[in-house]
């Protein structure tokens, strides 16, 4: 049998962790403020700003605006840590 491949993985990581919160209170396929509060708290440990996640307004964030969110919270992670490996780099030049 073959293992499945990281990225697949990850994919379903976000829809059950989606799915695993949206089901608490109201509708199954939208996060309520409540619940996007929770997952943010337990699966992100808070480390979140809240910008405007509800992008159309409606009250609730659907699964699209959640994966918009995770798209730029990827690419803020990555900017931080090109930054962080950049200062490194800088400091060893000094040390």
């Amino acid at each position: 049998s073959q293992n499945p491949l990281p990225l697949s993985t990850s994919i379903c990581l976000i829809k059950e962790t989606f799915d695993k919160y949206a089901k608490g209170e109201g509708d199954e396929s939208t996060l309520t403020k409540g619940e996007l509060t929770q997952l943010i708290k337990k699966e992100l440990l808070g480390d979140v700003s809240r910008t405007k996640l509800d992008q159309d307004g409606d009250g609730v964030v659907n699964y699209m605006e959640y994966v918009t969110f995770l798209t730029i919270s990827t690419v803020h992670l990555q900017g931080r840590m090109i930054l962080k490996s950049s200062l490194k780099s800088i400091i060893c030049l000094f040390i």
